[in-house]
């Protein structure tokens, strides 16, 4: 889970973190066992990106697939999801000090009608970030969230 306390964003505080929390805005990471999984997919199926996120027939999340569901309250408010896979070039994987090089890649992100879209987006692209540092991805890929 991602709940957002007092963010820290390249070593520095983010100083609109503690204002989001006042809001009760945070993110969590999403899969098939948590709490508001039904309500996060029905979301992201009246968008129609069920497959963008990697959910299979049998409505369970691909284990290199990570889903943030931003919320204000219990209502979520948009979604991120990217993958995360090794590194290649010419054909091989990449390894750096005895370990793959892996990378993350957004695969699908919105916001939802009634929020904030560059508050929700910064959120889950903050969460993103550090989603993607705890898994030790030497980079981002696609987090160009303004478009």
């Amino acid at each position: 889970m991602c709940a957002v306390e007092e963010e820290r964003i390249g070593g520095r505080v983010d100083p609109g973190a503690q204002g989001r929390e006042a809001q009760g805005m945070r993110v969590e990471l999403i899969d098939q066992w948590h709490r508001a999984w039904e309500k996060v997919l029905a979301r992201v199926d009246d968008l129609g990106q069920r497959q963008r996120i990697g959910v299979d027939a049998d409505g369970w999340l691909a284990a290199r697939q990570n889903l943030l569901a931003a919320f204000v309250g219990d209502k979520p408010a948009g979604h991120l999801c990217f993958r995360v896979e090794p590194v290649c070039r010419d054909g091989q994987v990449v390894v750096d000090r005895g370990r793959p090089v892996v990378a993350a890649q957004v695969e699908a992100v919105d916001v939802y009608p009634g929020f904030s879209d560059g508050e929700v987006r910064k959120l889950l692209k903050d969460a993103a970030v550090r989603r993607a540092r705890d898994l030790r991805c030497g980079e981002v890929r696609g987090l160009d969230l303004d478009s």
